[in-house]
């Protein structure tokens, strides 16, 4: 695992250079999420912090933006709804600029659609919503079926039931 590899590297005197080299962005990327899925948030926030910050002189941007969506999934478990629509701002912000990032692109948009959502924003949701295509007409896929799982809870709180019921009885 992961933390086997910075554990051997400590064993053997390079931890140093595990907190300072670029090229331990993506352990410490991979490390962030398998901690976040893992439920370990305080672990998660640490590790996406390290891989954020080496992922600053990579040329490579996937270690950069899986770091800020464990940040932005983080920030949003523990309630901190600001600094996590800040982070994803910033994502969306990467994102867009760099349009080769297909595969984080249906995350981050869940990810926003709930931060959105929290914070009661029904006009910037919908905004988002259409910014993105996803709509109760459009096709729902494997891809894009986070997206719609957080368009169903939207719709859920404005009281959308019927709508809510539709999506959710597509999804996979």
């Amino acid at each position: 695992t992961c933390s086997d590899l910075l554990n051997y590297m400590k064993e053997i005197g390079y931890s140093q250079v595990t907190g300072t080299e670029w090229t331990f962005a993506g352990v410490f990327a991979m490390m962030a999420f398998i901690q976040y899925i893992r439920a370990d948030f305080e672990g998660a926030s640490q590790s996406a912090k390290i891989a954020y910050d080496l992922s600053e002189n990579e040329a490579n941007l996937s270690h950069k933006l899986l770091a800020l969506l464990v940040k932005t999934s983080v920030l949003r478990g523990y309630g901190k709804s600001t600094e996590a629509l800040e982070t994803a701002d910033e994502l969306e912000f990467i994102i867009n600029r760099n349009k080769n990032f297909p595969f984080f692109t249906p995350a981050f948009v869940s990810l926003k659609i709930q931060i959105l959502t929290d914070f009661g924003q029904t006009d910037a949701t919908e905004d988002f919503l259409n910014e993105h295509g996803i709509a109760i007409k459009e096709k729902i896929t494997t891809l894009n079926e986070f997206a719609y799982a957080a368009y169903a809870r939207f719709l859920i709180i404005q009281y959308k039931l019927n709508d809510a019921e539709a999506i959710l009885a597509k999804l996979y």
